[in-house]
């Protein structure tokens, strides 16, 4: 499974680190507003919805989301109450797929299954 950290990234230019370090601005509703790397990590998501996911992978991809500060991990409705204990008090949320992938399933079935999520 390919993660954050295992995808190799090209040296970045002196320009882009300073950028980095300082925020990065963006152009909104006609202001200038500026987010840190943690600003905009707080706004990702991970998500882990793999039939073959491992309680292994969910562990590692929640530890990965507790380090780089990703504000939301996303698993299967089975691996909800895993994620969350892994995440127990690190201000990252756990979120779960209902009706994943398709979404065919009928609102009955999808609002049963986010009961048990």
């Amino acid at each position: 499974m390919e993660t954050a950290e295992s995808v190799a990234r090209p040296a970045r230019p002196p320009q882009a680190q300073s950028a980095l370090a300082s925020g990065v601005g963006f152009l909104y509703n006609g202001r200038m507003q500026t987010f840190t790397k943690a600003a905009i990590a707080k706004m990702m998501d991970q998500a882990v919805l793999k039939p073959d996911a491992t309680d292994d992978d969910i562990r590692r991809n929640a530890d990965l989301c507790r380090r780089l500060g990703i504000g939301c991990l996303c698993v299967r409705p089975a691996d909800v109450r895993l994620a969350a204990d892994c995440l127990r008090g690190s201000g990252v949320a756990v979120a779960a797929v209902i009706g994943f992938p398709h979404g065919a399933e009928r609102t009955e079935v999808k609002s049963f299954a986010a009961q048990l999520a």
